[in-house]
């Protein structure tokens, strides 16, 4: 059995003020005009302290039980720049319980179930107002100092499959949450001004689910012990409740798969590595009500796999000196390494045979 308690907590002070201009120079030079946003000018201030405790309970060689539970206090004050303010505080416990089972030396099943909190952010909390034209296609955008975090309860299951000595592993994990007050921008005609108004808001109860692949293997078999290649996928799904349309839909701006593929090179004689990571981000489908007729929006992405292969020469050649200094670097250690580790080693071993002492004492 461990039993582990702990402490953390921040202070933090963010304050923001970006001023922008906007001065004529042709045909003629006109004096400078302010252009500043209201979301350019704000200042946020946030204190948190969190406890957590975590038991974990060995129930046999093959079973682990880790039980815990995490308290977080926020407090937190949002000003504008019109000097307007608004706080914010409270606590949320988050409970979490994880399995552990290890089915066989190189076979592992996890089980998890989690409370987790998913804070606005500091740019939405600020009470602004930045005026447009008021419109459906054009809105006020607000801020929404109301805002409340998105809560969600989660259960994760996973099995993960290694070889080669754990130099290589594949992991399927499936999950479910059930998410309460979600976050995503909205448009809403307020009847007080009859103007649309675009702001972040809690649109309501969700739930979303996936699944997830990954792969990731050291390459001793290509001569590169020290290169490791990855790749992993998730499918997502996901339900909400319109407020609006009634209609049960997908979150707002959420792919139906997202894939991650790259590499990491280690070199341990200068204790520094390099890598590279390529993200496949697909389109979206968004559905909104606009004029009494549900209004749907797609964003798609053609080709994400061959566009894989030329974002990643177009990077290379973006930082040519980057590449040449990886290569040569990876190069001179390949080449170097058995001849600096056989002199090493003709040293100590002349330095024997001469009868020389070479411990070091204190």
């Amino acid at each position: 059995m461990s039993f582990t308690v702990g402490t953390e907590g921040s202070l933090r002070d963010r304050e923001k003020k970006k001023i922008t201009t906007e001065q004529q120079i042709a045909p003629q030079i006109l004096a400078a005009v302010e252009k500043t946003a209201p979301k350019d000018v704000y200042r946020i201030e946030e204190n948190q302290f969190n406890i957590f405790v975590q038991d974990e309970i060995r129930l046999s060689d093959q079973h682990t039980l880790t039980a815990g539970l995490r308290i977080e206090t926020v407090d937190h004050k949002a000003t504008a720049g019109d000097s307007s303010t608004v706080e914010q505080s409270g606590t949320t416990l988050n409970p979490s319980l994880h399995y552990k089972y290890q089915m066989f030396p190189t076979t592992v099943f996890r089980l998890s179930a989690a409370r987790t909190v998913r804070r606005p952010k500091f740019d939405d909390l600020v009470p602004f107002r930045e005026t447009k034209n008021g419109t459906l296609t054009q809105p006020d955008v607000i801020g929404n100092p109301k805002l409340k975090p998105e809560t969600s309860i989660g259960v994760e299951a996973g099995i993960e499959q290694s070889w080669g000595n754990h130099t290589g592993a594949f992991g399927l994990n499936a999950f479910y949450r059930w998410i309460d007050d979600k976050i995503e921008n909205e448009i809403n005609l307020n009847p007080e001004n009859n103007r649309y108004e675009q702001s972040p808001r809690n649109v309501g109860n969700g739930k979303v689910y996936g699944l997830r692949l990954d792969l990731q293997t050291r390459t001793p078999f290509l001569g590169l012990p020290n290169l490791t290649l990855f790749g992993n996928i998730s499918f997502l799904g996901s339900e909400v409740k319109d407020k609006i349309s009634g209609e049960i839909r997908r979150f707002r701006e959420q792919p139906a798969y997202v894939a991650n593929l790259g590499f990491d090179y280690t070199i341990p004689e200068w204790g520094m590595n390099f890598g590279l990571t390529y993200n496949i981000l697909p389109g979206f489908e968004n559905s909104q009500l606009k004029d009494g007729k549900n209004e749907v929006t797609k964003l798609i992405t053609k080709n994400p796999v061959p566009s894989l292969v030329l974002d990643m020469l177009r990077i290379l050649l973006t930082y040519p000196h980057w590449l040449a200094a990886a290569v040569v670097s990876t190069i001179i250690v390949a080449a170097l390494e058995p001849s600096l580790s056989w002199m090493g080693k003709k040293v100590v071993d002349d330095l024997k045979q001469g009868g020389t002492d070479i411990r070091a004492d204190s």
